[in-house]
């Protein structure tokens, strides 16, 4: 992988209310270098993009994240990407990994960016 990217991992935490019930926080784990490619949508999503009014699609957009194998991230962490000054530039969320290929020189996870509104 050359031009690896940083990205933050943020997961989501139960912390006790102090009243018997838990708050959910996302906390920073560690930050990690790779890359997000787009991924192109596949026939199911482009008959929903269809069936949708106005034709659009509702899901956000689909990428694919290539992390090193070992890397502490697992389905529904928040990946933050840091651009060159060190503020979030993108961010998307773990939608699954793919099956481990561990000839493979990385761990691929299908991720979707969250779109801030306006954009």
């Amino acid at each position: 992988m050359r031009n690896l990217l940083r990205f933050q991992i943020w997961r989501l935490k139960r912390t006790a209310d102090g009243r018997g019930g838990f708050h959910r926080i996302r906390t920073f784990l560690a930050t990690e270098r790779g890359n997000t490619s787009l991924k192109s949508l596949t026939i199911r999503e482009r008959g929903k993009a269809d069936a949708e009014p106005g034709g659009q699609l509702v899901r956000e957009v689909a990428h694919i994240g290539y992390f090193r194998h070992g890397a502490d991230i697992l389905k529904g962490d928040e990946l933050r990407h840091l651009d060159a000054a060190g503020n979030v530039d993108k961010t998307f969320t773990v939608l699954s990994r793919r099956r481990p290929n561990l000839t493979a020189p990385k761990a691929e996870f299908e991720v979707d960016e969250i779109q801030k509104e306006g954009t």
